[in-house]
């Protein structure tokens, strides 16, 4: 019963570690209710982030963005949220957890078409590394 009990404590601890690692204690995002994994962009307050990065338990802020889109390649297709970050995102949970490749190098004056995605993904596209692929977009009819 012990054996079993540390086991399922692990996993949920793990578990636990993933989803923070890939996303954050705590989310800020717009209340519209929206039936797709796209966000609703949240006005940016210079002065409320300022007074939030202030409070002692708050290690980092990161400005994101998520878009639902279908990644093809020559053998497969398949449907995903990518994630957009910002300069200031935290890549240390990602950099300990790459298996292969690097981290996407940005620059504030040209656009990369690097992407990171995980290993399940790229087994069920048949993907390794640098293989070319096309991402749709998908977009909300605007009404």
């Amino acid at each position: 019963m012990l054996i079993a009990i540390a086991i399922v404590t692990g996993f949920q601890a793990e578990i636990k570690n993933k989803v923070i690692g890939f996303s954050a204690h705590i989310q800020i995002t717009q209340t519209s209710v929206s039936y797709t994994f796209e966000n609703e962009p949240v006005f940016f307050d210079p002065f409320i982030y300022q007074k939030i990065k202030k409070i002692p338990e708050v290690k980092h802020i990161q400005i994101f963005a998520s878009k639902p889109g279908i990644i093809k390649t020559k053998k497969a297709i398949e449907g995903i949220v990518l994630k957009g970050v910002g300069g200031d995102y935290d890549w240390t949970y990602i950099n300990n957890s790459l298996k292969a490749g690097h981290l996407p190098k940005f620059s504030d004056t040209a656009i990369s078409d690097e992407i990171i995605i995980s290993g399940s993904q790229a087994r069920k596209l048949n993907l390794k590394l640098n293989d070319p692929l096309v991402i749709y977009f998908i977009q909300q009819p605007q009404g």
